[in-house]
Order: structure tokens, then C-alpha cells, then sequence
């Protein structure tokens, strides 16, 4: 006979504390994020708000939990910052322990398989991409239609004067970062409230040759610049930027082909580039799926989508009335399990959204959320 586990009991805090710091040392590192830059990012400031949740299975701690607050959702505190990373926790204990904080945390792009009688709302696969550097790249992306591309971009970009490619030299990782926040500050999403986090990590992973960054430049001045986290033989891509003075050139792409090159002659294998915008496809192959996905409360779960719902009705340009009605009325009679209704919800918030900030038609390039990768 199975045994009925007992409930968990979570304590709540504003900051980082020893009770917090003392669970721990109790708690397996996470591959991505060790034990001490979990530490170092928890007491971090940062422009957005972040909660710690201590939890307990009686005296043992089953996990530590730093949240970010990110529009009208907590995040892992993680996210963005240090990929694949969610929150130290027990063996097989972590969305078990994220369901019982009560509120409603999104989880973007998930490796992993997706939790299971939690609180599942919302899921959203989405294909990742990458680069295998262990092969001809330049009849790979032949064989992709790219070379006419990649040929202008170089023809182009070296027409404006004297082009240097460098690797981790000086201060390129933070001009990349501060520029891509620059670019993005405005943006409701809110990715770029993680910037104080995202500067930490790379400071200390690049100290334990964990981070690389990567700038084109232009008669010694910098004019494009990408980021990598480390994992193993893999370089996962991260923030972006290129000086929009020079987009008809094609210096992005053509730092991203550097790039690739360059990851070519070295030990690393492979290039992730994560999922969303179309060029990513154009550059890599398809590698799997990865998964978008909330986890929520059922009550939390029916006001948000009478929130989504009323915007939508007040927009009346996110989705057909009719397909509106049906998913409301499915949210409040399937409260039990709102993981269909509520996406139809949430997705048509997310379009009043996207369309009241002027993009119509959106593309996963707009939306810093679905363009993780490299060159948002």
C-alpha cells in the first residue's frame, strides 16, 4: 500500500537567509547553477522583485526556491540567467515542492519532461535548435540554401572597413548585455529585468571558463556581440546585440558564422541556439522540444483567465468572440483541470497584448520571451 505523503509546510521571505543558506547544504546542486552562484544571484539586487520559499517535508528541507516576479507571474529566479536551472531540491521532489507555494509560477522552455498531477496549466512545446560543429559547415548550409545569404552578409559586412572577430576580450560579455538590455528596456515582457542577475552569472562563470563572449569590430569599435553559456562540449547561446546602424550589412549574421567557426576549431561540439525565432531554423536543425508550461493553483489559474478574458473582450482583436465564451465557459465548469481552457485564455491575452504594442502579425523576433537564443 502507498504511503500518503505529508504536506508540505513553505515559509516565506524577502531575502536570502541562513535558514534558507542552512537547507541548502541539504539539497543536490543543480548541474548549471552550483550552490554558490545560487547563492551569490539570491542576494543580488535586481529592478524586479524577488521571494524565497523555504520547504519542508517536516524537518527536511525538500527545496529552496528564488522567485522572480516577471509581469503578472512568478519565475524561477533562474530563468534567463543560468539555463536548465530551475531551483535546488530533493531527488524527484522539485514540482512537487513548486505546486505547494500557491501561487503561479511559468517555466520557459523546459528541457525536461513536463511535470505530472501538480497544477499543469498551459503547456506549450516548442522546438529547439542546433548547430553540430563536427561537420562541414559550409556544405551543411549549403545544402540549407544559405550561402548566397552568408556570402552577402560577409561581403557587406567587410565593405565597411576593418573587421575583427574576438573571444572573451575585455569587457565584451557586459557591452553585450547592457546593449541588449538598452534595446529591450521597454518591452512589457519584462526579460530585461533579470539584467542584474544575468551581469552576476556571466562575471562568475566566465572566471571558471564557463562563459564566452563573442563581438564583431569595426576599425576597433564594437559594432555586434553574443553571449555563451558552457555546458560540457555544448555552447548554449544567450543575449545578443548588434548595432542597428549596421543591419543591412549583415553584421549579425556574419558574427554568427564567425562564431560557428570558430566553435568549429574548438572542443566544442556543439551550438545550442534554443528555440523560437525562424532563423534559428535556418542556421540549425531541430534537436527536440522543450516546453512552456505554468503551474498554478485552480483558483489562481480561473482569475487569470477572467483577467485574460476580459481584456480580450475589451481588445475584441485577440480571438473570435465565440472562441472566447467557449474557453471562458470551459475555465470555470473544468476548474479541476484548466490545462486546456487556460491556455486558450492565456494565448488570447498574449495576442491583445502583442497586438496593442504595434506589432499586428507578431514574429518570435519581437518578443524577447520567444527569441532566447542568440539575436533578439
Amino acid at each position: 500500500m502507498a504511503v500518503a505523503r505529508r504536506r508540505l509546510h513553505v515559509t516565506w521571505t524577502d531575502a536570502w537567509s541562513r535558514e534558507l543558506d542552512a537547507a541548502l547544504d541539504h539539497l543536490p546542486e543543480m548541474e548549471t547553477c552550483s550552490h554558490e552562484l545560487y547563492r551569490l544571484l539570491a542576494r543580488t539586487s535586481s529592478n524586479a522583485p524577488k521571494k524565497f520559499a523555504l520547504v519542508l517535508d517536516g524537518a527536511t528541507p525538500v527545496a529552496a526556491i528564488a522567485l522572480r516576479r516577471r509581469h503578472r507571474h512568478w519565475q524561477f529566479m533562474c530563468d534567463g540567467v543560468a539555463p536548465f536551472a530551475a531551483a535546488p531540491a530533493a531527488p524527484g521532489r522539485l514540482w512537487e515542492a513548486v505546486s505547494a507555494l500557491g501561487v503561479y509560477v511559468r517555466v520557459l522552455q523546459w528541457p525536461g519532461p513536463t511535470p505530472d498531477r501538480v497544477g499543469l496549466r498551459f503547456v506549450e512545446p516548442s522546438p529547439h535548435y542546433v548547430v553540430s560543429t563536427r561537420r562541414d559547415l559550409d556544405a551543411y548550409w549549403a545544402a540549407k540554401g544559405n550561402r548566397v545569404w552568408l556570402k552577402k552578409a560577409r561581403r557587406r559586412t567587410e565593405a565597411l572597413g576593418a573587421i575583427e572577430f574576438e573571444v572573451d576580450a575585455g569587457d565584451a560579455a557586459r557591452w553585450t548585455i547592457e546593449n541588449w538590455r538598452r534595446k529591450w528596456a521597454r518591452d512589457p515582457m519584462g526579460e530585461t529585468d533579470a539584467t542584474a542577475d544575468i551581469l552576476a552569472a556571466a562575471e562568475y562563470l566566465a572566471a571558471r571558463g564557463r562563459y564566452l563572449a563573442f563581438r564583431l569590430l569595426l576599425d576597433g569599435a564594437p559594432v555586434a556581440g553574443v553571449n555563451a553559456f558552457v555546458d560540457g562540449t555544448t555552447l548554449v547561446m544567450t543575449q545578443s546585440y548588434r548595432d542597428p546602424a549596421y543591419d543591412r550589412a549583415g553584421v549579425g549574421v556574419h558574427l554568427d558564422e564567425r562564431m560557428f567557426r570558430w566553435a568549429a576549431a574548438s572542443p566544442y561540439e556543439r551550438v545550442d541556439l534554443g528555440c523560437g525565432a525562424g532563423y534559428k531554423s535556418r542556421w540549425g536543425e531541430e534537436a527536440g522540444m522543450r516546453t512552456t508550461f505554468g503551474i498554478a493553483p485552480a483558483h489562481l489559474a480561473v482569475a487569470r483567465a477572467g483577467i485574460g478574458l476580459f481584456r480580450a473582450l475589451m481588445s475584441r482583436k485577440a480571438a473570435p468572440d465565440r472562441d472566447i465564451m467557449r474557453a471562458s465557459g470551459a475555465a470555470v465548469t473544468r476548474n479541476k483541470n484548466l490545462t486546456t481552457p487556460f491556455r486558450a485564455i492565456e494565448g488570447a491575452d498574449a495576442t491583445a497584448e502583442r497586438r496593442a504594442r504595434g506589432h499586428g502579425q507578431l514574429t518570435a523576433s519581437d518578443n524577447p520571451e520567444s527569441s532566447r537564443g542568440v539575436h533578439t
